[in-house]
């Protein structure tokens, strides 16, 4: 059988030579045999000359590793090698601390090249370690499927290596072994966890996972518990056996976060901030950061790589709202459908949030000063939804708006004043102050799912409250368009709220006077208007 040093299948494949100026490129002088052992011990240039540099011929482009992803390749280098060391028995003291490591962990900022370097590390480590089993998990399988599996597509298609491998679905194989074998060892794969599994069930689905090589590759790992992390841990228990994780870190708590704190010993750890990234988005990070100031949780997380922080004032914690995102619920298609109306005037967005029970649909949004314009496009959601209630906000432009729509629509139109009287005016400063704490509460309570906003998201999290005597006040606008930089309004925050004016429990029916026929889960999914929309 052909070793792991020398495939057959490279053996035999004429490889064209690049210019020896190309960094990129193979040497002419190196034959075959020696480049593939070279590339063995030197992931860098293997994604250099394998990877990047036959995509950049074949793509017209010039892609080259960040530094940030160069640091990155070599500690898990370092760190292969150290455990390979100490098994060998040749280990220097240096091997032996680095080798007793889990893995290496990577905070990160967004949009700074995670998910490419992570393909990149699964196809060396799984074509350059013998029998090599590389389980991949992530937040869902559609992560894995959607951005981590794309990426190996993407990749793989042009490389030099691509002869080797055979890319499926559920599976990445390495190619040059009996057809009898193929896809049943030395592969990577998909390998979601069940949370809601017990401690041995969740053990005994990990099972199986035995090898002198095998790397753990966790895709954006905040978001993954505890309880999926310890089948992976329990069985790392071969010669060279480690996690590689890297994430956004969207979550001040879990497991991922503390491999960065007080487990931090026992971790190669690295934090790549967007700012130091050659690739990072500058227009983006600098409207971050005009918007919500360099200290706010969106810009600590999505720039800088850092976790969120919550202060006494904040009303909704950061780790509350992403288990909040796309949280699947069961039941809600028999609720009510209520919808929150924020209209807004000058150049603020005009928001419609629609809720059945507890899940919220994607967002729509206008940008328009003519209340007869917003009159019509809300009315058009009307019609195309058949809503429940609809919560239109009167404070301003409101006021036209909600009126016309209430001589068209009937009873299901309701006028909300942020401004009135709370129902528990001994408790609340206002109107606004309440409907935002049952916000507060469905998500301390774990029952709402929201869509994959950012606008949505990032206000939410900028919520403050303060208190006056023994009521509680959410900032009101001017303040929080202080905390929102660029002097924006929390429109998408706003509108949620309006849904829950009235207090969900005793919500009832009075649908609003439109043509009868049932809720398309479509017609709720994006903006139909014609006119200029943001």
């Amino acid at each position: 059988m052909t070793t792991a040093t020398e495939p057959r299948t490279f053996r035999n494949r004429r490889r064209s030579t690049r210019p020896d100026n190309d960094p990129q490129a193979p040497r002419a002088t190196q034959s075959p045999a020696d480049l593939f052992a070279h590339w063995r011990l030197h992931p860098h240039d293997f994604i250099d000359q394998a990877i990047l540099a036959p995509y950049n011929a074949a793509n017209k482009t010039t892609y080259r590793m960040t530094t940030q992803q160069r640091e990155a390749t070599e500690a898990v280098r370092a760190l292969v090698e150290a455990k390979i060391a100490v098994h060998r028995g040749d280990a220097t003291p240096e091997h032996v601390e680095r080798a007793k490591k889990l893995g290496v962990s990577i905070m990160a900022g967004k949009g700074i090249g995670k998910d490419a370097w992570m393909s990149w590390i699964i196809m060396w480590f799984t074509l350059f370690h013998p029998y090599a089993k590389v389980p991949c998990t992530s937040v869902s399988a559609d992560q894995i499927q959607k951005v981590l599996w794309s990426e190996l597509a993407k990749w793989l298609h042009t490389s030099l290596v691509a002869p080797f491998f055979k890319l499926q679905a559920d599976k990445l194989f390495y190619l040059d072994l009996p057809a009898q074998v193929q896809g049943r060892r030395w592969f990577a794969f998909p390998k979601t966890a069940n949370p809601k599994a017990g401690e041995q069930e969740q053990t005994e689905g990990s099972a199986g996972i035995h090898e002198n090589y095998v790397m753990v590759a966790v895709d954006e790992a905040s978001g993954l518990s505890d309880a999926e992390f310890q089948p992976f841990e329990s069985t790392l228990t071969g010669m060279c056996n480690f996690f590689v994780m890297i994430f956004n870190p969207t979550r001040a708590t879990g497991y991922a976060v503390r491999t960065h704190e007080e487990d931090a010993p026992y971790w190669v750890t690295m934090r790549w901030n967007a700012e130091d990234s050659e690739i990072g988005n500058k227009a983006v990070q600098e409207r971050l950061l005009e918007k919500y100031g360099r200290d706010s949780n969106p810009y600590r997380i999505r720039v800088l790589g850092l976790p969120p922080i919550t202060d006494a004032q904040t009303l909704i914690p950061w780790d509350w709202i992403q288990e909040a995102k796309e949280r699947e619920l069961e039941g809600y298609e028999n609720e009510l459908l209520v919808k929150g109306v924020d209209c807004g005037a000058g150049g603020d967005k005009s928001i419609i949030v629609s809720r059945r029970g507890y899940y919220v649909y994607p967002i729509h949004r206008l940008v328009s000063p003519d209340s007869q314009v917003l009159t019509n496009w809300v009315g058009t959601d009307i019609d195309a939804d058949h809503p429940d209630q609809v919560y239109v906000d009167t404070v301003g432009i409101g006021w036209a708006v909600e009126g016309q729509l209430r001589q068209l629509k009937g009873a299901a139109i309701q006028a909300a004043d942020a401004r009135r009287t709370a129902d528990r005016d001994d408790k609340y400063f206002n109107k606004r102050a309440e409907m935002y704490d049952r916000v507060r509460e469905a998500f301390e309570r774990g029952v709402i799912s929201i869509p994959d906003d950012s606008d949505l998201i990032d206000q939410l999290s900028v919520i403050q409250v303060e208190y006056v005597g023994s009521k509680m006040k959410v900032l009101d606008k001017k303040k929080l368009k202080k905390l929102i930089k660029d002097g924006h309004s929390p429109d998408e925050a706003d509108a949620l709220a309006l849904t829950f004016y009235r207090d969900p429990r005793f919500q009832t029916r009075a649908v609003a006077r439109t043509p009868s026929k049932p809720i398309r889960r479509a017609s709720l999914a994006g903006d139909w208007f014609a006119g200029r929309s943001a």
